[in-house]
């Protein structure tokens, strides 16, 4: 049976998150929520905040999404948005925002650090997606963790080949597919299942101290000098959002993400900072 049980997740934390007296939470404090592999490396980017200005603390909601992230900031129960995909005009016109590229990092396919892979070919991956019975050279069976159909994560492993795309509409219409509703149950999934592989960031691998390793694609390694080089063309990338009355501490907390304090944290784990230069982006 497809694993849904993210969903509801997202949907019990921003309830959650709607009954929190604002009165428990001072002046100074900050809560930022929306996209898994977005938080992850904010999360980073929080302590060394929290740190640098000890009156304000920044307390980052995991399990949100992107669109429940925007939803609780127009919703005034978040004071920062995060979110791991360009957002729409829409959007931004719909909850006054102000929307800041903070980072890029490297999107990629991972395994547990004990598995012997080191360079995943696309061959290889049609055949994981396409069949249940798929094992690795030593003989364990291989288990792909799968996001959403219409999840970004989906659409950037569809973008390496048009093979790898129809194997992925097999391999998401099969029952009994292992299909991820966030960003954390994909890495958590990754980690625990017996010879499971599957997409996620260098960022959030890094940011999450994952004992998990990034495979190399076809040959081609996805490191943040790939991405600036454009040498690896596949990343995600991480966007802050706050509405026009944002809060003194929001905006210097997106004053901090932006400052080279900020830059330096984000490089530590896996984050390209820029500038960006538009043609080096995926397709939206």
């Amino acid at each position: 049976m497809t694993n849904r049980c993210g969903s509801w997740s997202q949907v019990a934390v921003l309830i959650g998150l709607l009954f929190v007296p604002m009165a428990m939470v001072s002046a100074e404090t900050l809560r930022a929520g929306g996209s898994g592999s977005t938080s992850a490396v904010v999360r980073v980017l929080a302590d060394a905040f929290n740190k640098k200005h000890p009156a304000d603390e920044v307390q980052v909601v995991t399990a949100l999404g992107t669109p429940g992230g925007l939803k609780a900031l127009k919703a005034k129960v978040v004071d920062v948005a995060l979110a791991s995909r360009p957002i729409r005009e829409d959007e931004i016109k719909d909850g006054g925002l102000t929307v800041h590229e903070i980072a890029r990092t490297p999107f990629v396919m991972a395994v547990p650090s004990g598995n012997g892979l080191n360079d995943l070919t696309l061959g290889a991956l049609v055949q994981f997606l396409e069949k249940p019975d798929a094992t690795w050279p030593d003989g364990t069976r291989a288990r792909m963790v799968l996001r959403p159909k219409d999840d970004v994560d989906t659409l950037l492993i569809q973008s390496f080949s048009p093979a790898v795309a129809q194997a992925m509409q097999t391999a998401l219409a099969r029952p009994g597919a292992f299909v991820a509703a966030t960003d954390y149950d994909a890495i958590a999934a990754i980690q625990r299942l017996p010879g499971a592989i599957g997409g996620t960031t260098l960022g959030q691998i890094l940011a999450d101290k994952r004992p998990l390793k990034a495979l190399t694609l076809a040959g081609k390694a996805g490191t943040v000098e790939g991405i600036k080089s454009g040498a690896y063309p596949y990343l995600k990338r991480h966007f802050l959002a706050v509405r026009a009355d944002a809060s003194p501490v929001a905006q210097r907390f997106v004053a901090f993400a932006r400052s080279a304090d900020g830059q330096r944290v984000l490089e530590s784990v896996g984050c390209w900072t820029g500038p960006f230069d538009a043609h080096r982006a995926v397709k939206d």
